[in-house]
């Protein structure tokens, strides 16, 4: 069945009013993840500066639930390659390059990751990792 909507109902539909222009982005409201709409999943974008490239200008954040991400479900994240993560509530760390993680099995491969010295390790939300395919660890 179809429901006729009045150019009244379709207006309601907006803020203010007006047009909401892609992209679009939400933040959830319980942990302040950000993330976009891409291909009808949602990506998350790591870092402000990602996001105000993806914006093109202004910042449009909507306010979401938490469990609406889990609804809609997610995509690979928007993390530059070479980026040393960890799931939140896993303490082991990867190294993402862009299109798959590898583990990081010991100390001494971090610090050569590290050019010497522990780099900075990104704590990324765990519901990434079934998106986030494993390669070869590195030792």
């Amino acid at each position: 069945s179809t429901t006729a909507l009045t150019a009244a109902d379709c207006a309601a539909f907006t803020p203010n009013n007006t047009p909401t222009a892609q992209p679009f982005f939400f933040r959830t409201d319980e942990r302040g993840e950000v993330y976009r709409l891409l291909d009808g999943q949602l990506q998350y974008i790591s870092s402000y500066s990602d996001l105000a490239t993806l914006a093109g200008g202004t910042v449009r954040v909507v306010g979401w639930k938490d469990a609406t991400v889990g609804v809609l479900g997610v995509t690979k994240p928007m993390i530059p390659a070479g980026t040393v993560v960890q799931f939140a509530g896993d303490g082991r760390a990867f190294r993402w390059n862009g299109s798959q993680l590898a583990h990081i099995t010991t100390y001494e491969a971090l610090l050569k990751i590290g050019g010497g010295k522990a780099p900075t390790i990104a704590t990324i939300p765990a519901r990434l990792a079934p998106v986030m395919p494993l390669g070869a660890p590195i030792a």
